[in-house]
C-alpha cells in the first residue's frame, strides 16, 4: 500500500513539474508573440534599450510624429529596464520590461497621463484613441481602428545590451542591427540570412600582421572564396590558383598594394612566367602586362603589375616604388605585429574570424558567415578619426633600383646617394627619388668615394674601374676621366691652389692635374698596400705603405723625403698624418712620420678599427667585441669603455660640420648606432642595417645615416 502511495505521489509530482515547465514555455512563447505583429508593413522597427544613448537626431531612424509623442508619454512612469519597439510606418509601440506586467503596473504606467485611461479586460486597456493589451513582460499599444494580426511566424531577436536596435524586413529576410555607443564610436552588429555557399572564416591578423607595414590609409582583407563570389574580375584571374587564404589590399601613400599568402611550395612569379610563356629574368621583381587582378586596381592589363615574393607572401602593385616602400617598412620591423597600438586599433572591437575586414580613418567593417547567417560589424568614429597611422612623416628614405646593390656612396643632404647594381648600372638619387641612371661598360671595383675638398651638396665623386677612373658630380655628369689602372681609391689634394688627383697602381703613384696631365709619377719599393695625403703647413705629402716600408713624398717638389723601414709585422695601417700602426710580437706600435716608435696601451686581442684626424691630431680607435678604446698616436688613452652592443663589427669616423661622429655597426644585431667623440650615445633610435653605414651631413646640425637593408638603400635622418 505504501509503495502505491509513493508511486502515485511520484507520478503526481512529475505531472506538476511537466505542467509547470510547459506553462513556463508557453508563457515565454506568449511573451514573445507581440513581436510577431511586426512585419514588412512596418518597413523598419526601432528598438530602444538605453534611452540615454539614443538620439532621434542620429539619422538612423525616422517614424511618425504620433509615435514619438506616444513613446514619450509611455516612458514617463516606466520603472526598471525595458526595451521600446517602435514601427516606422504604423502607429504601433511595444514595451518589453524586465518584469511581468500586471494591472497595478499598467495603471501606474498611465498615471497622470494626458489621455483617458481605463481597463477594458483582465489584460486589455484603452488609452485615448489607442487600445492595448499586455502579456508577461510585453505590452502593445496601437490605434483601435487598426486590426492587428501576426505578420511573421517567428519573432526576431535583438541584443538588449545594445544602445538600440534596428530591424528591417527585406524580401523575406529579416535584417537585425544592434547598435552600441561606446567612447568615441558607434558599433553596429548586423545579422541577416546568407546563401548556402559559405566562405571560410580567417584570422587575418594572425596570418598577415608580421608581413604588413604599420602605417597605411586603409586596409581591406578578403577571404579567397568570399572575394571570388563578390569580384568577377578576381574570379577570372590567375591569382586565386596560387593563393592560400586571401589577400589584403592596402592604400599606402596613395597607391594600392596587394599582399597575399601563397600556397606552400608555390612561386607566383615562376608560375606566371610559365603560364604566360614569359622568359625568366631572375630579377627580384616580376613585371607582367595583359593580366587582370581584381576590381578597383585600375587597368592592370595596360599598366602591368609588379610582383615580388618574400617569405611565402606575394606583394603586387601597378607602382613598383609603392611595393619597395612597403618592403622597406617590413624590413625595418615597422610591422603590425610590432606596433601594439596599431594592431589593437585594427582589431580590438572587431571579430577575430572574418570573411572580410576593412579599416580606414573613419570606420571599420567586418563580415563573418556563421551558420545560416551573415554577421556584419561596423564601427564608425564619431570624431571621424581612429588611431590608424596614416602616412606618418618618416625619418628615412628608401631607394631601390630594382637590382641588387653592389656598391653605394652617400652624399650630403637627405635622400642623396649614388648606387651601383649587379647589372652594371649607376643610379643617382636626390631627395629619395632617382634622377639619373646609366649603364657602364665595366663593373666598379669599389664603393664610389667622395673626393677631398668637396663642398656639401656639391660633391665630386670618384668611380674606379679596371682601366680608368671617372670623376662625376652628383648629377652623374663626368667631370674628368683618366686612363689609370688604379688599385686604390684616388685622393684629391691641393697644391699651389690647384687640384691634383693622386692614383695608386700596383707599384707606382701618379698625380693628374684637372686637365688630365701627369704632374707626379713615382715608383714604390714594393707592392702598394695603402696611400694617404697629409699636410705640413700648406705643403702636401704622400705616405705610401708597402709590406716592408713607408715612403714619404713631397708632392710639391715631387721627391721622396724619407723612408721608414718596417719590421716583419703581422699588421700595418697608415695614419693620416703619415705615420703607421703596426702589430709586432702581439703588441701594437705607432711609428710617426719622423720614424719615432711608441708602444700603444692595448693588447693583441684588440683590432684597429679606424684612424682619423681631429683638430690636426691623429687618433686611433680600437675595438673588441662590444668594447672600444680611443688613443692618440703617442699612446695616450683618451677613453676605453663597453657599449650596449653585441658586437662592434665596423666603425666609421665622420666629421659632420666640424663635429666628430662615430658610427658603429653591430653585425650580430644588424643595427647602426651614433656616438660622439667621447663615446657617448647620441640617441636610442633603432636603425636596422645589413652592412656598415656611411654618415654624411644634413643641414647645419643634422646627419644622414645610409646603409643597406636587404636590397634597399635606406637613409635615416637624425636632426
Amino acid at each position: 500500500m505504501t509503495r502505491k502511495v509513493v508511486g502515485y505521489l511520484s507520478i503526481l509530482i512529475c505531472l506538476i513539474w511537466i505542467a509547470f515547465v510547459g506553462s513556463e514555455i508557453l508563457q515565454k512563447k506568449k511573451e514573445s508573440d507581440f513581436l510577431c505583429y511586426f512585419g514588412p508593413e512596418d518597413s523598419t522597427i526601432l528598438a530602444i534599450h538605453q534611452l540615454s544613448e539614443f538620439s532621434w537626431d542620429s539619422g538612423d531612424f525616422s517614424t511618425l510624429g504620433s509615435n514619438k509623442d506616444l513613446f514619450y508619454e509611455l516612458i514617463r512612469n516606466i520603472q526598471g529596464d525595458y526595451s521600446a519597439f517602435i514601427s516606422k510606418e504604423r502607429r504601433i509601440i511595444i514595451l518589453e520590461s524586465n518584469q511581468s506586467w500586471n494591472t497595478s503596473s499598467i495603471r501606474y504606467l498611465f498615471n497622470k497621463s494626458q489621455r483617458n485611461f481605463e481597463m477594458t479586460g483582465l489584460k486589455s486597456f484603452k488609452y485615448g484613441t489607442y487600445i492595448g493589451s499586455f502579456s508577461g513582460k510585453q505590452l502593445i499599444i496601437y490605434p483601435k481602428e487598426l486590426a492587428l494580426e501576426p505578420l511573421t511566424k517567428t519573432p526576431f531577436n535583438v541584443d538588449k545590451q545594445a544602445s538600440y536596435s534596428l530591424i528591417s524586413f527585406e524580401k523575406n529576410n529579416v535584417v537585425t542591427k544592434d547598435l552600441y555607443l561606446k567612447d568615441n564610436c558607434k558599433i553596429i552588429y548586423e545579422t541577416k540570412k546568407s546563401k548556402n555557399d559559405q566562405p571560410k572564416l580567417v584570422d587575418d591578423r594572425a596570418i598577415y600582421a608580421e608581413n604588413l607595414p604599420d602605417n597605411f590609409s586603409s586596409y581591406i582583407f578578403y577571404e579567397k572564396s568570399y572575394l571570388m563570389q563578390k569580384d568577377q574580375v578576381f574570379r577570372g584571374s590567375l591569382f586565386h590558383n596560387y593563393m592560400q587564404n586571401g589577400l589584403v589590399e592596402l592604400d599606402f601613400n596613395g597607391q594600392k598594394v596587394l599582399v597575399f599568402d601563397l600556397m606552400e611550395g608555390q612561386s607566383l612569379i615562376q608560375n606566371l612566367n610559365e603560364t604566360l610563356k614569359k622568359e625568366e629574368d631572375n630579377l627580384a621583381f616580376g613585371y607582367f602586362q595583359g593580366i587582370s587582378v581584381k576590381e578597383g586596381l585600375g587597368d592592370t592589363k595596360t599598366l602591368g603589375v609588379y610582383i615580388t615574393e618574400v617569405n611565402g607572401f606575394a606583394y603586387l602593385s601597378t607602382d613598383k616604388e609603392a611595393v619597395d616602400k612597403v618592403l622597406t617598412e617590413i624590413q625595418m620591423n615597422h610591422t603590425l605585429s610590432s606596433n601594439e597600438k596599431q594592431f589593437n586599433s585594427l582589431h580590438s572591437q572587431l571579430p577575430v574570424l572574418v570573411s572580410m575586414r576593412t579599416v580606414n580613418k573613419s570606420s571599420q567593417e567586418t563580415i563573418s558567415h556563421i551558420g545560416k547567417n551573415a554577421i556584419k560589424t561596423n564601427i564608425y568614429y564619431l570624431n571621424n578619426s581612429s588611431d590608424i597611422n596614416e602616412n606618418e612623416t618618416k625619418d628615412y628614405f628608401s631607394m631601390n633600383p630594382g637590382n641588387r646593390i653592389v656598391w653605394f656612396c652617400a652624399l650630403a643632404g637627405r635622400g642623396n646617394a649614388i648606387v651601383f647594381t649587379e647589372n652594371q648600372e649607376l643610379h643617382g638619387y636626390k631627395n629619395g627619388t632617382k634622377i639619373w641612371g646609366r649603364k657602364t661598360s665595366q663593373p666598379l671595383l669599389a664603393n664610389p668615394s667622395i673626393l677631398s675638398y668637396s663642398q656639401n651638396e656639391r660633391e665630386s665623386i670618384a668611380l674606379r674601374f679596371s682601366d680608368h677612373i671617372e670623376v662625376v658630380d652628383k648629377s652623374g655628369r663626368i667631370i674628368q676621366s683618366i686612363q689609370n689602372k688604379a688599385t686604390l681609391a684616388p685622393i684629391r689634394y691641393l697644391v699651389k691652389d690647384k687640384f691634383q688627383l693622386l692614383c695608386a697602381g700596383q707599384k707606382s703613384v701618379i698625380a693628374y692635374s684637372e686637365q688630365g696631365k701627369v704632374s707626379v709619377s713615382l715608383n714604390a719599393t714594393n707592392d702598394i698596400k695603402q696611400i694617404s695625403v697629409y699636410y705640413e703647413g700648406l705643403k702636401p705629402f704622400c705616405a705610401i705603405l708597402t709590406n716592408s716600408d713607408v715612403q714619404l713624398i713631397d708632392l710639391t717638389n715631387r721627391r721622396s723625403v724619407r723612408k721608414i723601414n718596417l719590421p716583419n709585422s703581422e699588421f700595418s695601417q697608415l695614419v693620416e698624418s703619415g705615420g703607421v700602426v703596426i702589430k709586432e710580437k702581439n703588441s701594437y706600435y705607432c711609428i710617426d712620420n719622423r720614424g719615432n716608435k711608441t708602444k700603444l696601451n692595448t693588447d693583441q686581442s684588440w683590432q684597429l678599427s679606424s684612424c682619423f684626424m681631429n683638430n690636426n691630431v691623429p687618433y686611433l680607435l680600437f675595438s673588441k667585441q662590444n668594447q672600444c678604446a680611443l688613443l692618440k698616436n703617442d699612446g695616450a688613452v683618451i677613453w676605453s669603455k663597453s657599449f650596449e652592443l653585441r658586437d662592434i663589427s665596423a666603425v666609421q669616423f665622420s666629421k659632420i660640420n666640424d663635429k666628430p661622429i662615430l658610427t658603429l655597426f653591430d653585425g650580430l644585431e644588424n643595427n647602426v648606432y651614433l656616438y660622439d667623440f667621447n663615446g657617448v650615445l647620441l640617441d636610442k633610435i633603432n636603425r636596422p642595417a645589413n652592412c656598415p653605414a656611411q654618415t654624411t651631413a644634413f643641414g647645419i646640425t643634422g646627419q644622414s645615416i645610409t646603409t643597406l637593408l636587404g636590397n634597399i638603400l635606406i637613409q635615416y635622418t637624425k636632426y
